[in-house]
């Protein structure tokens, strides 16, 4: 096996999974708190 050349590239690919994380669960919670509002105005529609 060779020797890793870049030891950061680990560290920057778990920085960007983490943020794709947070930024996946915002708009996660965003979609599950605007779900009964879009259903209402659904509903009046």
């Amino acid at each position: 096996m060779k020797k890793n050349k870049h030891p950061r590239l680990g560290e920057r690919t778990r920085w960007v999974m983490g943020a794709a994380g947070i930024v996946l669960a915002y708009f996660g919670a965003f979609a599950l708190l605007m779900y009964p509002v879009i259903e209402a105005y659904q509903g009046m529609a």
